[in-house]
């Protein structure tokens, strides 16, 4: 698992954006110019078909630092139907997908709630996930 984390490091996955340029890693350099008003140096960009039939792209960065100025930029897709994530292995996404289910549940109840890696904010209170028990846990915060 460390190696597949370690070649997934500098790729990101873009979810819901119409990108039709060929070649593609163009199309991509070009979304993110014209959207979150980065400029990225894209080695590679592959397009993968659903089940639901949207397309999901991942692209492969040429540096690290690429990548956080896309994460710290991708704010500016808020409201948007377009996501912008880290390439996540199957564990994390599984893990990630759990969060978001309870994210929605602690909305519908009309808290405030943020989702990180592998963590929950609920009204200011962190909670993570601990992968030896597969549940999540409170943190404690000294004040």
């Amino acid at each position: 698992m460390r190696v597949e984390k370690l070649e997934k490091k500098n790729n990101i996955v873009i979810k819901g954006a119409d990108i039709q340029n060929d070649p593609l890693k163009q199309g991509v350099a070009e979304f993110l110019q014209s959207t979150i008003q980065v400029q990225a140096k894209i080695i590679e960009a592959t397009k993968i078909k659903t089940r639901l039939g949207k397309d999901i792209i991942v692209a492969k960065l040429g540096c690290w630092e690429d990548k956080q100025n896309i994460m710290q930029a991708k704010s500016k897709l808020k409201g948007t139907k377009v996501f912008v994530d880290n390439d996540l292995t199957k564990e994390e996404n599984r893990v990630q997908a759990n969060l978001r289910k309870l994210a929605k549940n602690e909305r519908d109840q009309e808290k405030n709630v943020k989702v990180g890696y592998q963590k929950l904010i609920v009204d200011k209170q962190i909670w993570d996930w601990d992968g030896k028990t597969e549940k999540i846990i409170e943190r404690n915060t000294k004040t």
